[in-house]
């Protein structure tokens, strides 16, 4: 079993047949962190994976041990924030982007603001004027551009309310 999160259709478990052979041409494909195209197929109850390309692995590429830390962090913050298949391009593209990202500037204050843009997305911190240019950002590096120093604290702040609320 493999968990996907996806534009099409949000977070998904799908079973991956005989991946683990070593004659299977998904097997690096299916690497955790890979960004893939891939062709799923829906059974009666669950997603098969059809077949997989590696496009790029953002940890395995990433700068030093602190980047891939970010990464690792951030996906599982995700596992925990997402639930069900829902289709969300904007969440797609805004993870995608802050992976990306995360791989070459792994800093505590970019995994924050990561979170952070991740969270308000999801709809788990409510807007705040004072961190709107951060939240609207097209990228994750433009937040990291509009970020000041008073505003990191502001955000942590909204995380822990945030995680406390959500009891995540």
């Amino acid at each position: 079993m493999v968990r996907l999160f996806t534009e099409g259709a949000g977070m998904i478990e799908a079973r991956a047949m005989g991946v683990r052979e070593e004659r299977s041409k998904m097997r690096y494909a299916l690497q955790p962190f890979t960004f893939i195209r891939v062709s799923l197929v829906r059974g009666k109850r669950e997603w098969r994976v059809a077949g997989a390309e590696a496009l790029k692995n953002p940890y395995l590429s990433a700068n030093d041990r602190a980047c891939r830390g970010a990464i690792v962090r951030t996906a599982r913050s995700l596992e925990r924030l997402i639930h069900g298949e829902e289709e969300n391009a904007t969440l797609f593209h805004l993870v995608t982007d802050s992976v990306t990202e995360l791989a070459s500037k792994g800093t505590e204050v970019a995994e924050r603001t990561a979170l952070f843009r991740l969270l308000t997305q999801l709809g788990y911190v409510a807007p705040n004027p004072a961190l709107t240019l951060v939240v609207q950002a097209r990228t994750l590096s433009d937040a990291l551009e509009h970020l000041e120093p008073s505003m990191h604290d502001l955000m942590a702040e909204h995380i822990a309310e945030a995680l406390t609320v959500s009891h995540l």
